[in-house]
């Protein structure tokens, strides 16, 4: 048995004076080594496979992806002939068996996949999913390596290879896309550090912050409230976003709503009707200084209890009617007859 194969000695691969004929085949060489027929030989086994942690896969020793090489780098030199981590195997599913695959977490998808397997093929390219999340996955901080699919998709510490989201300037992106790459300082320090937030609900209630400028909730760094206005000291994010800014925020839009900040107003000098004071409308009457139009004005929660003091209900002259929301109707009665308005 030699280089894992059964050859005969004094045969074409195994000719006298060569390495194989004085290892195995002198009167000096192991008796246990050699067999009288090749039918002992192969029932030792002579054949055995490993398990190529290079590539996760069981391979059989001087086979197809593990051939006889002297290079000390190469699967057979280092997982056959000098083996130091795991085992030989006398069958392919013993090695199968043992747990020679690998699964990791894609992240720059947050996959589960086989290392070696589809969609994470074994590959020397530094940017692949095989180099980047099996070959060095202790250079990830929290990497790791996992023994079946399931266990890498329920990893407790991790939360599972599901999608995270990252909380950037009180804006909650999802991690690995444009904003927050792989690789990106926003990817370690967001998504890889502090593990990020397993999904857009955990993330809002932490993160995003609302606050109530000119009658209307606006999120902090969206484009009504962008942080690239922070120069103007009038500026919304100026105002109430910025660090040492002042007013309250709050930590969704329906919270900032409930508390008050998006009110109705009666315009009671032209039309009578009653409007929302973030309303275009409304904005357009705002004074020379600055001051909103719903600074010094009642203000009301909701549309209905405007309308009721904006427009009441009336009836004048041969009536007139006036209703309660901003309707009009004239009274049609009859010669002589008597009628009773409740």
């Amino acid at each position: 048995c030699h280089e894992f194969e059964c050859k005969l000695c004094g045969g074409p691969d195994c000719l006298e004076g060569s390495a194989c004929f004085q290892e195995n085949c002198l009167d000096t060489s192991p008796a246990d080594n050699k067999f009288d027929t090749i039918a002992e030989c192969e029932a030792v086994p002579c054949t055995k496979y490993t398990c190529d942690r290079d590539e996760f896969e069981c391979k059989e020793c001087g086979g197809t992806g593990c051939e006889v090489s002297t290079d000390p780098n190469s699967c057979y030199q280092q997982f056959c002939e000098n083996i130091s981590e795991g085992s030989l195997y006398d069958e392919l599913a013993a090695c199968v068996a043992d747990g020679c695959s690998e699964y990791t977490c894609d992240l720059t998808v947050f996959e589960c996949k086989e290392c070696g397997g589809a969609g994470c093929e074994a590959s020397t390219d530094p940017n692949s999913c095989f180099q980047r999340f099996c070959e060095n996955i202790n250079s990830i901080p929290g990497g790791e390596l996992y023994p079946s699919l399931g266990v890498c998709r329920n990893d407790a510490d991790t939360n599972g290879c599901t999608p995270k989201y990252a909380c950037i300037s009180d804006q909650c992106i999802l991690c690995g896309q444009p904003g927050c790459e792989f690789g990106s300082a926003c990817f370690n320090e967001n998504c890889l550090e502090t593990g990020g937030f397993p999904n857009l609900n955990a993330c809002n209630s932490e993160c995003s912050s609302f606050v109530c400028d000119d009658y209307e909730c606006k999120q902090c760094g969206s484009p009504e409230c962008s942080e690239d206005e922070a120069s103007d000291p009038n500026s919304c994010f100026a105002k109430f976003c910025a660090d040492g800014s002042t007013g309250p925020s709050y930590p969704t839009l329906e919270s900032c709503k409930r508390d008050g900040c998006e009110k109705i107003v009666c315009e009671s000098e032209t039309t009578q009707m009653c409007y929302e004071c973030k309303s275009d409308y409304i904005e357009s009457l705002e004074g020379p200084d600055g001051v909103h139009y719903c600074d010094d004005k009642i203000t009301y929660d909701n549309i209905g209890s405007c309308q009721t003091v904006c427009s009441p209900p009336v009836a004048r002259k041969d009536p007139h009617l006036y209703l309660p929301h901003g309707g009009r109707a004239d009274f049609r009665g009859a010669d002589n007859v008597t009628f009773a308005m409740l």
